[in-house]
C-alpha cells in the first residue's frame, strides 16, 4: 500500500514514525540478513523429526530418496563430522510438504 512504499522508499511509514527517535544512519542503512541455526536444530530439537520424516518406511519420499545415503548424511551431520544441514533441511521440508499435500484427505 502507499504507506509501506512511498516514492520507492520501503517501510516509509515506519521510518517516519521513528525519524525523531533514531539516527538517520540507522533508519537509512541497507537491509541486513541474519543466519538461522538450522545445523544446530537438526542436531538437537529437530533431530527426531528429521529421522522420522526421512527414514521411516511410511515416508512419502520412499522410492524417491535413497534412505541408506540419507541415513549416512544424518549420521555424519549428527556427529559433526560433516555439515549436511542445508541438504537435510531441504529434504525435511520436502518430506513435510509431501506428507501434508500428497496424503489423501
Amino acid at each position: 500500500s502507499r504507506l509501506k512504499i512511498h516514492r520507492g522508499e520501503v517501510k516509509w511509514i515506519l521510518k517516519q514514525s521513528f525519524r525523531n527517535e533514531l539516527p538517520a544512519a540507522l533508519l537509512n542503512r541497507p537491509k541486513q540478513g541474519f543466519n538461522v541455526p538450522i545445523d544446530q536444530w537438526l542436531r538437537g530439537p529437530l533431530h527426531r523429526l528429521l529421522r522420522d520424516s526421512l527414514l521411516s518406511p511410511q515416508s512419502k519420499l520412499v522410492g524417491i530418496i535413497d534412505r541408506r545415503i540419507v541415513s549416512q548424511l544424518i549420521q555424519a551431520h549428527q556427529s559433526c563430522f560433516s555439515n549436511h544441514g542445508p541438504i537435510l533441511w531441504s529434504l525435511l521440508v520436502l518430506s513435510v510438504w509431501a506428507q501434508r499435500y500428497l496424503t489423501p484427505p
